[in-house]
């Protein structure tokens, strides 16, 4: 499924970047619809947003990834207020024209293109803070990038005075860092693929160890991360990265 989501993110990047030359409203309509549309099915429980450096160009086009980002997120969120197709349709082209400077547009015409509404506005702004700092853009050279966890409990700690309450409740219940099949590697150094999320625990699912951080086969077993609060995720492993290790 991973590499699966990462070739969407590729071919919505290029429907992206083809829009900077574009100054016709329904051009960017018809964008915002077809991102829409194409994360859809990948908006159930057990499907993970992508953390970017996983994706080979994410240097080049980190602007564009982190519009999809805050597209999936957002929709899935908006999806649990119980948002009609038409309110999904005004999210995402919110999402899309959120950075003009992104797209090099005047903020006239982007302003154009935007209708009020506030519920929206405040899940976008939640989603935009996360994932900015989850996934930093690389221009910030000494900005050290988050785990997930901490970026949470940041939120958390802050939303009675920046984020709507409601939005980051409903946020830490439906947003999935490590979806069943993934990889991940524990802070003890040990390697597994999750197996089961863990309703209310978003980032504490339960995983399936069978490796250490050298390769080495261990006697495989389950550890419900919801259980041990001293272990964590440290980190995710591409395909790659999984060979790598098999290699060793």
């Amino acid at each position: 499924m991973a590499e699966e989501l990462i070739q969407l993110y590729i071919k919505l990047r290029d429907s992206l970047r083809a829009l900077a030359s574009q100054d016709n409203p329904s051009f960017w309509i018809a964008a915002s619809q077809e991102a829409r549309a194409a994360l859809e099915p990948y908006l159930k429980e057990d499907t993970s947003f992508l953390f970017l450096d996983k994706l080979p160009d994410w240097h080049e086009n980190h602007s564009f990834y982190h519009i999809i980002n805050l597209i999936f997120m957002s929709l899935r969120v908006a999806k649990h207020f119980g948002c009609s197709q038409d309110r999904l349709d005004i999210l995402s082209l919110k999402c899309l024209t959120y950075n003009s400077e992104i797209f090099k547009k005047d903020n006239d015409f982007f302003k154009g293109l935007q209708r009020e509404d506030k519920l929206l506005d405040d899940i976008i702004k939640v989603i935009d803070v996360f994932d900015s700092i989850v996934n930093p853009p690389p221009y910030r050279k000494f900005a050290l990038r988050w785990s997930a966890s901490d970026v949470l409990r940041s939120i958390v700690d802050i939303r009675s005075d920046i984020f709507n309450p409601e939005v980051v409740a409903v946020f830490l219940k439906v947003i999935t860092a490590y979806p069943a099949g993934s990889w991940v590697e524990l802070s003890n150094g040990l390697i597994g693929k999750v197996v089961k999320i863990n309703p209310g625990y978003i980032l504490r699912p339960q995983v399936e160890v069978s490796l250490d951080i050298h390769g080495h086969q261990v006697n495989p077993h389950i550890v419900d991360l919801s259980q041990d609060p001293l272990l964590y995720i440290k980190d995710t492993l591409t395909s790659q990265q999984l060979e790598a290790l098999a290699n060793r």
